[in-house]
């Protein structure tokens, strides 16, 4: 039976001989908030049992596809290829081509502009950054599954026309054909080159342009305190008529300039910090018997989610061994230790999940190889009052913009929120354009900004 709905909150009404839920704190669907739900049961002398008897009824799940979130995603996706061409195309400077970054130099492009990506390494993807190694067999910056209901993530893999893109449609079938079912998939391969790459040629084949290799190591200022141009490491420096970083949120703190730091709104970032992630990468010598073509939620205090990538990836897919992608967390305890003591911790976490085929001591299920990626600071932490310090698309400085999952958006920190912080960011701009094209024309004449 499939439930659309969780209850976290119960009250017992005897009197009246119901449950009233009118206090419901977790339902998913919206607008089954505070319903109250009235389940008869039979009740008992005091002096005897009291047993409840509970009759669970499924909970019709909604045409995802027609709801506001998704119409919404549609709407915002359809106002960049219907704004009015632009007689002279903006040049905006983009840094950092994870999917936030991404995202928003695909809709500059397919408002007309021309974006100019930046990413400092040698991968796209940011944190859905993947690596081959020598046997040819991929390890990624995290486990990475996409839910139904990002609806911005799913405009978007049917915007790009790519044979690549139809392949990973056919794989999230789930999400285009299950009416009735959980929706969660995996994509059909490695993130750089099923998700990002398509995306990257479609911005090159309006005209935008991606950069590997190209880190920033300074934004530097005018007199008047906006963007003069951002310097790279290699001592070229890059300028635009709009500026955007599109990096992880501790990243953007170290590149502020120190004029920006006591502004309000840059200043809040300091409530939002990164956490350490680890991922874990095990191939096994034989096939686990245990594992499902699913994101499994583990029960260790270790290890949070975990996936058999050989069975839930097509590209990954061995029929003769298990390889375990788990996220090992909380992990500030463990960011600084050897791979070696990773490893041993997680064989004795995955011990106690697989008794009958994996042990500590690998007298069951050998490991073949692992890998371990570490990310000092990833996702930024939800504590208490962070919320209102996550910063709009569109800072105090004219001209300067933020990307990424900890901007101001409808969604914590996600490859949903990542995709439409990038679509606020890129609407932000083209809402702009008459402003920066004044401040390009000032640029150009020597006058002053202010």
């Amino acid at each position: 039976m499939n439930l659309c709905g969780s209850v976290s909150a119960v009250h017992l009404n005897f009197q009246s001989n119901t449950i009233s839920m009118g206090s419901v704190l977790a339902f998913r669907s919206g607008e089954s908030m505070g319903h109250t739900l009235r389940i008869p049961f039979e009740k008992r002398s005091s002096k005897g049992a009291c047993p409840l008897q509970v009759v669970c009824i499924d909970y019709p799940r909604p045409e995802l596809e027609n709801t506001v979130n998704f119409l919404e995603a549609a709407s915002l996706s359809a106002s960049f290829r219907s704004a009015p061409r632009p007689t002279k195309p903006l040049k905006v400077i983009i840094a950092g081509a994870g999917l936030a970054g991404l995202s928003t130099a695909k809709y500059l492009a397919d408002a007309g502009h021309k974006p100019l990506l930046l990413e400092a390494r040698d991968v796209l993807g940011g944190k859905v950054a993947s690596w081959k190694d020598d046997d040819g067999d991929w390890y990624e910056t995290g486990l990475h599954i996409f839910f139904g209901a990002y609806p911005n993530v799913l405009n978007l893999f049917g915007e790009l026309d790519e044979l690549s893109m139809q392949c990973i449609l056919i794989a999230l079938n789930r999400f285009l054909q299950e009416k009735n079912g959980s929706k969660m998939a995996f994509l059909d391969g490695n993130p750089p080159e099923r998700l990002c790459t398509p995306i990257v040629n479609h911005i090159e084949s309006l005209g935008g342009e991606v950069r590997l290799n190209s880190r920033i190591k300074k934004i530097e200022l005018k007199d008047d305190g906006t963007v003069k141009n951002y310097l790279l490491n290699n001592g070229n420096t890059i300028e635009g008529d709009a500026y955007v970083i599109a990096t992880p949120v501790d990243i953007l703190k170290l590149l502020l300039p120190e004029g920006w730091r006591e502004i309000s709104y840059f200043k809040k970032l300091e409530k939002l910090v990164g956490v350490p992630v680890i991922n874990v990468h095990i191939w096994f010598d034989r096939k686990l018997k245990n594992t499902y073509d699913h994101l499994l939620f583990s029960r260790s205090s270790l290890l949070s989610v975990y996936a058999d990538m050989s069975v839930a990836c097509k590209e990954y897919y061995n029929p003769n061994q298990s390889m375990l992608e788990l996220v090992f967390a909380p992990a500030e305890e463990w960011i600084a230790r050897s791979d070696s003591e990773i490893i041993d911790a997680t064989m004795k976490e995955l011990a106690k999940l697989f008794p009958n085929e994996i042990s500590a001591d690998q007298s069951k299920a050998k490991v073949v190889k692992y890998h371990i990626v570490k990310t000092t600071r990833s996702v930024y932490k939800t504590v208490p009052n962070c919320e209102p310090c996550r910063p709009l698309q569109r800072s105090p400085i004219e001209g300067f913009y933020l990307a990424g999952d900890y901007t101001k958006q409808k969604y914590l920190a996600s490859m949903e929120g990542a995709v439409l912080s990038g679509k606020l960011c890129a609407q932000s701009i083209v809402q702009d354009y008459e402003l920066l094209r004044t401040l390009g024309q000032r640029k150009s004449t020597g006058a002053s900004v202010h």
